[in-house]
């Protein structure tokens, strides 16, 4: 990948921190995004991995949100936003985000409400930088689709390290099972 910065010069410690899941987030390959989340969760590291954060505090949904090339925007508090962007090589991603893999990640359960080092959660990022794209996505049935997915991956987690609890529920004459 290139690295673009908006400025006199590239921060290395702006690029600390940047694990797989970022890189593939940025590249916005979903069969490899798909393949890193699977893999992540085989070993229950896959919500550890997606609140992971770089040297700008950015998680892998805020890279995937602002997506495309290197700019500096302002927010609505009229704060620069350090937009530390890349090259990603995908027409569909390039200045307007990537919206194939935010859904993926809010569907795998990421937390879209962090906050980045500026304050801004990856919605917030995304239209501070006018990401098209992501912006046309439902931010809110995502964030709701985002917070089921993240608890009932926490109840799989836990139930890893708990016994299975059932419970019976009667309706209609027929005996109903659930296990957590």
């Amino acid at each position: 990948s290139l690295f673009f910065m908006a400025g006199p010069a590239r921060d290395d410690k702006a690029f600390a921190g940047q694990t797989s899941l970022h890189h593939v987030c940025k590249s916005a390959e979903i069969s490899k995004l798909m393949k890193l989340l699977r893999a992540l969760k085989a070993v229950g590291s896959d919500l550890r991995a997606m609140d992971t954060v770089d040297g700008r505090g950015f998680t892998p949904f805020h890279v995937a949100c602002a997506g495309g090339h290197a700019q500096v925007r302002r927010s609505h508090s009229g704060v620069p936003v350090r937009a530390i962007l890349f090259g990603s090589g995908h027409a569909h991603c390039c200045g307007s985000g990537c919206p194939q893999v935010v859904e993926t990640l809010c569907h795998a359960g990421c937390d879209t409400s962090l906050r980045n080092a500026d304050g801004c959660t990856g919605w917030e990022l995304a239209e501070s930088l006018e990401r098209a794209a992501v912006l046309a996505l439902n931010n809110e049935e995502l964030t709701i689709t985002s917070q089921r997915a993240r608890a009932r991956r926490e109840l799989e987690l836990a139930g890893a390290n708990s016994p299975t609890i059932t419970l019976t529920k009667k309706g209609a004459g027929l005996l109903q099972h659930e296990s957590y």
